[in-house]
């Protein structure tokens, strides 16, 4: 880990707190080094994009530690054991978001796959293979027929 003047020595991981074995190390362990490693890139990427510490919750209105630099809500944010520590009204407000999202996608889907032919005169479905934006025409026939009644209209 590498040796450190001794005005520098600690006796405690300056990352975990834990009791250090050899005085002349800053970090118990090499886990607790690379973590502290990613921290400091973490604010220094951060202090760069000009991302603040805290972040207002999007949901909520609550205010939390940024953790990472997507995080908007402090529904993201887990503690060592996994547990996240948003109120119980951001978790609501969250899950009533994404249910509203939900339905909008689950409409658009629907709208694509009812989506109706605009030759001249056809009312058949124009068909959705589920990729992409759904067919404006239901066969090459229409779409040379519409064509035809576009140019003669012009």
């Amino acid at each position: 880990m590498g040796f450190y003047p001794a005005i520098d020595h600690e006796d405690r991981c300056i990352q975990c707190f834990s009791k250090i074995q050899h005085p002349q190390e800053r970090y118990c362990s090499a886990s607790c080094q690379q973590k502290a490693y990613r921290q400091r890139k973490f604010d220094e990427l951060r202090k760069r994009a000009g991302i603040p510490a805290t972040k207002l919750c999007r949901f909520c209105g609550a205010v939390f530690m940024v953790t990472s630099l997507k995080q908007d809500a402090c529904s993201d944010v887990e503690d060592e054991d996994g547990e996240t520590e948003a109120s119980y009204e951001c978790i609501e407000a969250r899950e009533a978001y994404e249910d509203a999202r939900d339905d909008a996608l689950a409409a658009v889907a629907k709208a694509r796959r009812n989506a109706v032919c605009a030759g001249p005169d056809c009312d058949k479905p124009a068909g959705w293979s589920g990729n992409g934006r759904p067919r404006k025409f239901c066969t090459n026939r229409c779409k040379t027929r519409e064509m035809r009644a576009r140019k003669a209209g012009a």
